[in-house]
């Protein structure tokens, strides 16, 4: 079983909760959130696979390749591959985690090989994710 499919927009990464520090009623406390920014980006993502989604998730061992294209800023004209932020790691998060909501398979830990690539965007190519999900032999 294979499965590919592509989601356009400006991929972000998984964002990380975060906390500030703040007196309330005479008393330290921490005040823990989390940055909404990847939100329309995982959206996006789960549109794109919610077309894709077997009847029954997929359980047992997968192999993922992501493939990020990210904008070009002027600066980098020649440069192959986008070797800024966001993380790949993060970039990869974003997307496992919703692949897992929508239910294309059990929970992402039945992925055994990950590939992850940044690239840059060519000759007015979108931005987005190419998304290959392998099921593997068992």
């Amino acid at each position: 079983m294979s499965i590919n499919f592509f989601v356009a927009g400006e991929p972000l990464g998984e964002p990380r909760t975060r906390a500030r520090g703040m007196m309330i009623g005479g008393k330290a406390r921490a005040r823990v959130y989390r940055d909404t920014g990847a939100d329309v980006w995982k959206q996006a993502v789960a549109r794109a696979a919610s077309a894709i989604v077997p009847k029954e998730p997929i359980d047992g061992p997968v192999e993922v390749r992501l493939i990020f294209v990210m904008p070009r800023p002027k600066s980098r004209k020649r440069d192959v591959w986008h070797t800024a932020k966001p993380d790949a790691d993060n970039l990869a998060k974003a997307v496992l985690d919703v692949l897992t909501k929508v239910g294309l398979w059990v929970d992402d830990s039945r992925v055994a090989g990950l590939t992850v690539l940044k690239t840059y965007t060519v000759d007015g190519q979108p931005t987005g994710c190419d998304v290959h999900v392998e099921k593997l032999a068992s």
